[in-house]
């Protein structure tokens, strides 16, 4: 899904996500003991484009910040398709 995300964006240059790395080792990602990301925050980080329909399939997110950024897309889709028990934070 994060890749799909890097390419969605006009500017993902801006993120340094390295294409050949495991993006729970990228900057600004999080990710839980079993490997799924489960935090992003990429608030003020100039991102401009749309948002994947596989930004829904994070279903261990936890928090989302995307502050400060330029996007589109289907964020309700992402937040409401979280099925991880425990506390949500999106800003």
């Amino acid at each position: 899904m994060l890749h799909d995300m890097q390419r969605s964006l006009t500017n993902a240059d801006v993120l340094a996500w390295p294409a050949d790395t495991d993006p729970c080792a990228w900057p600004h990602i999080s990710c839980d003991r079993a490997g799924r990301v489960n935090n992003m925050d990429l608030k003020n980080a100039g991102l401009a484009g749309r948002l994947p329909p596989t930004f829904a399939t994070l279903d261990a997110l936890e928090g989302l910040r995307l502050q400060n950024n330029s996007l589109s897309g289907p964020l309700l889709g992402a937040a409401t398709g979280c099925t991880t028990a425990g506390r949500r934070r999106v800003v």
